[in-house]
């Protein structure tokens, strides 16, 4: 099981909420966490993970990334 994969290889340390972005076929995840998940080092890590399991690439940014400003 894809969750046994990511504790296996240290990919989500003590942040086990996250690997349910993947399981429940999120699109994106976002985070400010950017020393256990938003990184490259993580997000290469996660979507390997995903990738051998079978899931799809999952697309992890942080909330400043997906806000969107008008100019007026």
């Amino acid at each position: 099981m894809v969750s046994r994969v990511y504790i296996d290889t240290s990919i989500v340390g003590g942040y086990f909420d996250d690997m349910f972005s993947t399981l429940n076929k999120a699109d994106i995840l976002t985070s400010w966490n950017f020393r256990h998940i938003v990184n490259l080092e993580k997000i290469k890590g996660y979507n390997g993970v995903n990738l051998k399991c079978g899931y799809s690439v999952i697309e992890i940014r942080s909330p400043k990334e997906l806000i969107k400003y008008e100019n007026k």
